[in-house]
């Protein structure tokens, strides 16, 4: 049998309030505007994953089957870390770009757009993509990240060739 404690507030041992429940978020918060120490991992968002293979040909960037992921940040002054491994193949010895995306808008990355240039070559080839992208929270709005692709010229790129999977998530970092 599962027990529930349903409470607002906790106090320390001096009666002093000492963690804060919100009522709407469920969010706990520190008195008196107490922080964790720069560094904590504030929260995690569950893991997207596609294992659908794709073939895309678009020399713009559109979104990539099955990666979307949603965070809302506890504090405006953290930092989001957006981590993807992208699984693909490139026929025809074409290649592509891949960039994250923040409700919409490309997330810079060391000032340069798309987050990852791909492979070009005369060959086919399997690649696997992994990154992280540093991004500043802000404010505290809840918003949506998703992984973008695109081809250069008219070539393919297939994404999770034979199934193989490919996966992002974000973590929030006190900074």
């Amino acid at each position: 049998m599962a027990s529930v404690l349903n409470v607002d507030q906790i106090n320390n041992a001096a009666g002093t309030s000492a963690v804060t429940i919100d009522a709407n978020t469920g969010k706990a918060s520190s008195p008196n505007g107490a922080t964790l120490q720069a560094g904590s991992v504030l929260q995690v968002t569950p893991l997207s994953t596609s294992t659908t293979s794709t073939n895309y040909q678009s020399t713009s960037f559109v979104d990539i089957a099955g990666l979307s992921i949603a965070m809302t940040p506890f504090s405006a002054s953290s930092d989001i870390y957006v981590t993807f491994s992208f699984m693909t193949y490139h026929l025809l010895g074409g290649g592509g770009g891949i960039q994250v995306m923040q409700d919409g808008s490309a997330v810079a990355n060391q000032g340069s757009n798309p987050s990852y240039e791909n492979y070009t070559g005369n060959s086919d080839i399997y690649s696997r993509l992994h990154k992280t992208v540093l991004v500043s929270a802000g404010n505290t709005n809840s918003r949506t990240y998703t992984l973008q692709i695109r081809t250069y010229s008219s070539v393919t790129v297939q994404s999770n060739p034979g199934a193989s999977q490919s996966f992002m998530y974000a973590m929030e970092v006190a900074r």
